[in-house]
């Protein structure tokens, strides 16, 4: 019991775990045919269920509406906290086209993965928590206009002048670029920060990876700095939830370049309690 307790206080203050690919260029945004194309190779390379698959109907779904609207097809699409709807794996023309330059979430419900029969996307020498259904987890593609700014113990935020207002400023006009987004339009339940990927005063387009933050490593302590830290207009996340890894997890190298290939820009990795 000592032990465990000691791990959950080294993962930091979150009871749940998330771990992100970024594009290195933060203000990147791959287009619709593009995740079209990243989740169809996830398919073909069995980390994701078929609509209409043994696979999928091996799965297990939990009693969430976003999860259930999943059950039929695999994957649902959220476009606000209570627009959705499930799609087909892998994703039609129709759910394509009404993509455009709508903030969305695509989340594929995963918690069952040895049941299914599915690949792991994260390294097999760290382990998640398990029964006998495997671990447990959601392959989820986030894309948003603007950034999604995540903060926690394990990844700190931009260094500010007036910590209490936790201001961003541009670098040109001194214009706070944070702000929060509507929470019907939150469709990222536990992230409320966004930065604007424009300059509403000078159109300065905002760089995160101009800007190191601190990251702290929730299993042995180790402090580092990340330039752009968790900030994303575009992110491929692999959410463990509760089933959190014994160890420091890495996507594999098998994952990590099926997913650079499919979306045709670099990624790099970080995860964060929450």
């Amino acid at each position: 019991m000592a032990e465990e307790e000691t791990s959950a206080r080294q993962r930091g203050s979150g009871l749940e775990y998330g771990h992100y690919l970024i594009p290195r260029d933060n203000a990147l945004r791959p287009g619709p045919e593009r995740v079209q194309a990243f989740v169809a190779a996830l398919v073909t390379q069995g980390y994701l269920a078929a609509t209409g698959s043994p696979a999928l109907q091996r799965l297990k779904f939990t009693d969430s509406n976003w999860s259930e609207a999943a059950a039929k097809t695999g994957a649902t699409l959220l476009r606000s906290r209570i627009d959705f709807k499930g799609v087909t794996v892998p994703l039609d023309a129709a759910t394509v086209g009404a993509l455009g330059a709508i903030d969305y979430r695509l989340l594929f419900p995963i918690r069952t993965a040895w049941t299914g029969g599915l690949k792991l996307p994260l390294d097999q020498s760290a382990p998640a928590r398990r029964g006998e259904d495997g671990p447990g987890y959601d392959i989820e593609v986030h894309s948003l206009r603007d950034y999604v700014h995540i903060s926690s113990d394990m990844v700190g935020s931009f260094p500010t002048a007036d910590p209490a207002l936790r201001p961003i400023a541009c670098k040109v006009s001194g214009t706070n670029l944070r702000y929060a987004a509507p929470r019907i339009d939150n469709m990222f339940d536990r992230i409320g920060d966004r930065i604007h990927h424009t300059c509403p005063t000078c159109s300065t387009i905002f760089r995160p990876q101009e800007r190191n933050v601190r990251v702290t490593d929730g299993w042995t302590g180790d402090a580092s700095t990340l330039a752009g830290g968790a900030t994303y207009r575009f992110a491929v996340l692999i959410d463990c939830g509760t089933s959190i890894p014994e160890q420091r997890p890495y996507v594999t190298p098998e994952f990590k370049s099926l997913c650079e290939q499919a979306l045709g820009v670099p990624l790099y990795e970080v995860g964060t309690s929450y």
